[in-house]
């Protein structure tokens, strides 16, 4: 291991795993790089006195974003992470005010190996924002985890998603992986492609259509209504109305009965 510094002065680490025995046979040489053999990391804040909200594009990478109450800055921790050297040329994160929004966007090259090996280029974000401020993000793939924000716009990739402690309304556009929602004091809106889906503890309305996969939804005040491609359905305490629209493949149980009517809407 050895550690050097770039030039801008952050230091990275450089780790270098070389494959011998068989594989020597095959190729003169065959280097194996880990998904962060080179990395840098920044950190900044921006003001949050003229803006209402916090406007955010994210490729690859982790992404975790918490709501404090005693802040009035949104701070931000990028981890830049290359298995080659080069791979860091380029990326990093921009960020820039358009009327009463923040745009923050993270900048990764389209990266290209050679035939014996590859680049893994990814940026983890962790972000702080004042508690209660309003977010759009665009993910491309990674961990998600967000909580403490105000009214909340999602339009995720891939990768597993925590949503917790939302203080507006949730709209989600979902791809794959698995999705939780908790604690929201506003509406719930779900397109999800596949993953199992958990909504619990939500004071307005939830609104699901859901490709495949296992989907939960416990202690909803308002109304519940439910298009369902394939998977169980699993509905518990809704103080309104559950209007499952569409029911495809798999059980229905609620508030633990097994078997719903078709196409129905109830008061439970």
């Amino acid at each position: 291991m050895e550690t050097l510094k770039s030039k801008f002065g952050l230091k990275y680490t450089k780790h270098i795993s070389v494959v011998g025995g068989f594989c020597m046979l095959l190729l003169p040489m065959v280097v194996l790089a880990d998904s962060c053999t080179y990395e840098e990391e920044l950190n900044f804040t921006l003001p949050t006195s003229a803006i209402a909200q916090l406007d955010l594009k994210a490729g690859a990478g982790s992404l975790y974003i918490t709501g404090e109450a005693n802040t009035d800055e949104i701070s931000v921790v990028a981890h830049v992470c290359s298995s080659r050297k080069s791979g860091l040329e380029g990326m990093g994160v921009e960020h820039v005010v358009r009327g009463d929004t923040q745009y923050l966007w993270t900048e990764i090259p389209e990266q290209r190996g050679v035939f014996w090996t590859s680049n893994n280029t990814y940026i983890d974000l962790e972000i702080v924002i004042p508690e209660g401020f309003d977010l759009r993000v665009q993910d491309g793939s990674g961990v998600i985890d967000i909580r403490g924000a105000g009214n909340l716009a999602l339009d995720d990739g891939s990768g597993d998603a925590r949503l917790f402690g939302i203080t507006g309304d949730v709209k989600v556009d979902d791809g794959s992986g698995n999705l939780t929602i908790q604690e929201v004091a506003g509406n719930v809106s779900v397109d999800d492609g596949s993953g199992s889906l958990l909504i619990e503890q939500v004071q307005g309305s939830v609104d699901v259509d859901d490709g495949s996969g296992r989907l939960k939804i416990h202690n909803v005040l308002g109304v519940v209504t439910i298009r369902d491609g394939s998977g169980d359905i699993d509905v518990r305490e809704v103080g309104e109305e559950l209007r499952i629209v569409e029911a495809g493949s798999g059980n229905v149980r609620v508030d633990g009965r097994r078997g719903y009517p078709e196409v129905s809407s109830a008061r439970l």
